[in-house]
C-alpha cells in the first residue's frame, strides 16, 4: 500500500483549536466526518478508546492516533499539523506538531495497519520532514511535503 495514493488535499489540515488530548481527538473525528464521511461518534469513540489503552503520541513531535471501526472499507487517513505543537501526552512530554490519524476497518488485515505505522515512523525519523514543515502555510504545501517524504521512504 502506498500512502501517497490515499492522501489528497482534502485530508490535510493546518492548526488545532483544542489544547488537550480529548479535544484534539474530537477535532480529528470531526475532520474524518467531513473528509471521509465517517460517523463522528463512532470515529471519536474508537479513537478515544484506543487512546485510553496507551498514548499514540510517539514522541519527538509525532502522534499517530488510530483505531479500527466497523464497515469503513479501505483505510482512511488525515494529517494535521500544528506549528506551535500541542500537549498530546506523548511519552517524551514534547509538544506534538504532526498528527497522522488513521481509521481502518475492524475486519482488515492487521498487517496493513502495521505497515502504515511503519512507513509513517520511518518517514518521520529518516527524513527532514519536521524541519521542512516549519514553513508550511497552506494545506497544499503540507500535502506536498508530506507526500514527497513518504514517497522517498517508500521508494527507498
Amino acid at each position: 500500500m502506498l500512502l501517497k495514493e490515499i492522501l489528497t488535499n482534502d485530508f490535510f489540515h493546518i492548526g488545532l483549536e483544542a489544547n488537550d488530548k480529548e479535544g484534539i481527538i474530537k477535532e480529528i473525528a470531526k475532520f474524518f466526518e467531513k473528509a471521509h464521511l465517517l460517523n463522528y461518534q463512532s470515529t471519536f469513540d474508537a479513537l478515544w478508546a484506543r487512546e485510553q489503552k496507551g498514548s499514540t503520541g510517539l514522541g519527538k513531535g509525532l502522534a499517530v492516533p488510530h483505531a479500527r471501526v466497523p464497515k469503513v472499507g479501505s483505510m482512511k487517513l488525515v494529517v494535521f499539523y500544528s506549528k506551535e505543537g500541542k500537549d498530546f501526552k506523548a511519552y517524551d512530554n514534547v509538544p506534538t506538531n504532526l498528527f497522522f490519524a488513521a481509521i481502518i476497518d475492524e475486519d482488515a488485515n492487521p498487517q496493513e495497519q502495521l505497515e502504515m505505522l511503519r512507513v509513517i515512523v520511518e518517514t518521520y525519523e529518516s527524513t527532514d520532514l519536521i524541519a521542512a514543515l516549519k514553513e508550511v502555510t497552506t494545506t497544499s504545501s503540507l500535502k506536498e511535503i508530506v507526500v514527497r517524504r513518504i514517497t522517498e521512504t517508500q521508494n527507498g
